[in-house]
């Protein structure tokens, strides 16, 4: 833990109380956002100061939109070329080499709706799984309603509500998804989790020789 004297701590409260945003103080001083808020939030500002941070903020947030623009663009630009058809091997490895176990089935875990699209929709169209074979389990608690998340994640999948199986379990769902978490396993699927580990090996070696 990082500890600031008392003379850093009084700089900061001057420059707060002669104009300066919470971010300018975080870049001047290299401290976290946390601990310039601990020092400064009962600080009296003028109302001149106030108007003056205030517009200054309203900078920042142009500043912000300026750089997700420029983020997107240069998205798009590394993006050329992509397509699903010759990459998804690579996305699917990926994806699983991270949110999927490893030694008990083939097994797919996440609360990202997006990333369950792109996983379900890459196991039809590649590994030609069928909706017969997903066997979707919804572990959420008592604070979620139960027909909302079914409809949710069936809407996501693509699947009938019916076919989800929930899971009402406090202990194990510590996630604050506002559905739950989605868990997706490939009946008999120990030949898709060789393939998969086949996969992750030969990516490895590919990628660090």
């Amino acid at each position: 833990m990082v500890r600031y004297t008392k003379e850093q701590i009084n700089k900061v409260k001057a420059d707060r109380l002669s104009g300066l945003t919470i971010q300018e103080l975080m870049d001047k001083y290299k401290m976290p956002k946390t601990t310039i808020w601990h020092h400064i939030h009962s600080l009296k500002l003028s109302k001149e100061k106030q108007k003056a941070i205030s517009s200054r903020r309203g900078g920042s947030a142009a500043r912000c939109k300026k750089r997700w623009i420029s983020a997107n663009n240069k998205a798009e630009e590394l993006l050329k070329g992509f397509s699903l058809d010759s990459q998804w091997v690579s996305l699917l490895t990926a994806l699983y080499w991270s949110e999927g176990t490893k030694k008990r089935g083939f097994i797919f875990t996440n609360t990202d709706s997006e990333m369950i699209r792109v996983y379900v929709k890459i196991l039809r169209e590649y590994l030609n799984i069928s909706n017969k074979q997903l066997q979707i389990l919804i572990r959420i608690t008592d604070k979620q309603d139960k027909r909302s998340c079914l409809r949710y994640w069936g809407n996501i999948i693509g699947v009938n509500p019916q076919q989800i199986k929930l899971d009402l379990n406090e202990r194990n769902n510590s996630s604050r998804a506002t559905y739950g978490i989605c868990r997706i396993t490939i009946a008999n699927g120990s030949d898709y989790l060789k393939l998969i580990h086949s996969l992750i090996q030969g990516i490895t070696v590919r990628s660090l020789s």
